[in-house]
């Protein structure tokens, strides 16, 4: 009886040589212009923006003052990034390593103290700018904690060549002063939402500054007669923003619909009559 010969082994790889899982670590998001790590599961992309989201970046308010060509320097100086919902994009005190414009999906910015329980700092809807001031803080770390509601994509920029540009193009550090100052208008604009002893005026007045933000010059066509699409799903958020309950809030926007003054869909808003907002957030 013939022995059979043992198969020959196959050569194993080197598992240096083997791709590194992207769900182990922190992986790093391979472009040529930001080479830095985040918190999470993330596809790998190099693309360049695409015409929407190259519109949205272009009427930023970071963006908008530059010059066309300035524009697009900026533009390539950056890359896309894609996370998952439940994703982290970082936590209070990571080293920061660039700033985010959100151009697709939620993100809610929040503080914790320590023992698990959590407190909103903002709700961020697309065509906004996450931790843009975190870049010049003295030490230069996050001072909040933040994470994608849904599936999110923005367009990033890591700090070191964005300060190289900075100190390249005087106009546009007028420009992050401008983008800055919006943002901390619109966070004076809440305290002062939040402390309106009437829900319905708290909410009309929160549903105009959402028209203000998502207007590519705030607050510029507000007058104007044609209808404004938001969308606040989870109203949940939305509520903890100008501390109503859910359900306060969601009466208040019922009360709304009933006048016809706005129609909600699951959190899909659509508001009919600017004028009328106005009229109500006015009153105490």
């Amino acid at each position: 009886m013939k022995k059979r010969r043992p198969a020959p082994r196959r050569p194993v790889a080197d598992s240096r040589d083997c791709p590194r899982p992207l769900t182990t670590g922190r992986p790093e998001l391979i472009t040529s212009a930001s080479p830095w790590p985040v918190h999470g599961d993330l596809q790998r992309q190099t693309a360049a923006a695409n015409p929407e989201e190259r519109q949205a970046l272009e009427a930023s308010p970071l963006l908008h003052p530059l010059s066309r060509q300035q524009r697009g320097e900026l533009i390539t100086l950056g890359s896309r990034r894609v996370w998952s919902r439940g994703q982290t994009l970082y936590k209070d005190g990571d080293p920061v390593e660039g700033f985010y414009f959100l151009c697709s999906g939620k993100v809610r910015e929040f503080y914790s103290d320590g023992s698990g329980i959590e407190f909103l700092r903002r709700l961020v809807l697309p065509g906004h700018f996450i931790a843009l001031h975190n870049m010049f803080n003295r030490d230069r770390r996050h001072t909040n904690n933040c994470k994608t509601l849904t599936a999110a994509t923005a367009w990033t920029w890591p700090i070191s060549p964005f300060i190289e540009f900075l100190h390249h193009h005087p106009s546009l550090g007028m420009a992050v002063a401008a983008a800055l100052s919006q943002s901390y208008e619109q966070i004076c604009r809440r305290h002062c939402l939040c402390r309106k002893p009437v829900a319905r005026c708290r909410v009309a007045g929160y549903l105009l500054s959402q028209i203000c933000l998502d207007c590519a010059h705030p607050c510029a066509d507000t007058e104007a007669n044609h209808e404004h699409c938001l969308d606040l799903s989870p109203l949940g958020h939305a509520a903890e923003e100008i501390h109503l309950a859910r359900e306060t809030f969601t009466r208040a926007l019922m009360s709304l619909q009933e006048q016809g003054i706005l129609t909600c869909n699951r959190g899909k808003i659509t508001i009919h009559n600017v004028m009328a907002l106005k009229n109500i957030c006015a009153i105490d």
